[in-house]
């Protein structure tokens, strides 16, 4: 599909860029404290899906919540703790009925010597920086659960960030204009409505063995195309994008249009940042990149540049339309 014929699908009419959009992700704790305490709840929960094939869906997950927040998949503010370099962080983590046995939570990116735990209580010190996932690590139901959408964002910012405003930075001390964390989640209908006994063999599989059609949602920080937010970007900024896969399969995110700068991933910067066009990212990891938008004619105001994966089914049933993990960087006039 062309960059033309997607961005033809959306088109702003406001003449002042709008606060709301995508979600914003601000510090969890006080940039002057070097100590952090959060309360980080693992509950049940739901998400809502317009599947065009079978009607609106609500399909149930299990996810995260920093600090009394709802629950929500990764992503969504509601599972993101974003820090300062140095930050000692102290983890109070609960969980809720019914979602599966005692949570060991494991940060799979940081040394082991960066993490500790007295029963449900967890020692963080955030020196690496970069985006990294936590989850269930070695409890039983841990594969199921992260299944069941229970991912969690960390985000460590470099403590000589010169953004005082946003800590819009990634691994050195240059700020961003604009920061957009994007999360790749898949739901699997079936096997959310009883995680007990599926047979994962299918686990996000679009079709059977004998070739009908799967209620399998590709989404993007808990949200599935039309219902994604807009990246609100200005023109002749600056943008960091924190992308995180948080689902079993590859994703390559491909901003249709838009040469992107890759400048690490999995908390371990590039030497030398990497130009792409797509970026294959693995299950579990992480890549921060960045762009710039362009000025006048190339880059107009109200033009729409489309964010998809690549890799994946993006209709959910539907031939005629788009779905899925698709998202717009809108653009707007300074």
């Amino acid at each position: 599909l062309s960059q033309r014929v997607l961005a033809g699908t959306l088109q702003n009419t406001a003449s002042a860029m709008p606060t709301g959009g995508f979600p914003k992700v601000g510090l969890t704790c006080a940039a002057a404290s070097p100590t952090c305490t959060i309360d980080l709840a693992a509950n049940a929960s739901s998400v809502t899906v317009h599947d065009s094939v079978n009607g609106t869906q609500t399909v149930p997950v299990w996810a995260f919540g920093v600090n009394g927040a709802p629950a929500g998949l990764a992503g969504n503010p509601s599972s993101v703790i974003k820090v300062l370099q140095g930050t000692t962080i102290t983890i109070n983590l609960s969980q809720g009925a019914g979602t599966g046995s005692p949570i060991d939570l494991a940060f799979p990116d940081l040394p082991l010597s960066a993490v500790s735990h007295t029963g449900t209580t967890y020692t963080v010190h955030a020196n690496e920086v970069g985006t990294t996932l936590f989850e269930p690590g070695t409890n039983a139901d841990a594969p199921k659960q992260i299944d069941m959408g229970m991912v969690g964002i960390l985000i460590v910012v470099p403590s000589s960030c010169t953004d005082s405003v946003n800590y819009a930075c990634a691994y050195d001390s240059t700020a961003y204009n604009h920061e957009a964390v994007v999360a790749f989640n898949t739901i699997d209908a079936e096997f959310a409505a009883n995680p007990g006994s599926f047979e994962m063999s299918y686990f996000g599989q679009s079709r059977t063995a004998d070739d009908k059609p799967r209620k399998v949602y590709h989404m993007i920080n808990g949200k599935s195309f039309p219902d994604t937010d807009l990246i609100d970007v200005l023109q002749g900024n600056s943008l960091l994008i924190r992308y995180v896969n948080a689902g079993e399969a590859e994703v390559v995110p491909n901003l249709v249009g838009i040469s992107q700068s890759v400048l690490g991933r999995n908390n371990s910067p590039y030497s030398d940042a990497q130009a792409q066009v797509a970026p294959l990212i693995m299950s579990g990891e992480t890549v921060e990149a960045t762009l710039t938008v362009p000025r006048g004619a190339i880059a107009p105001t109200g033009q729409k540049y489309a964010l998809t994966n690549q890799v994946r089914d993006f209709s959910h049933g539907n031939q005629h339309g788009f779905g899925g993990a698709l998202t717009f960087i809108s653009i707007w006039s300074q």
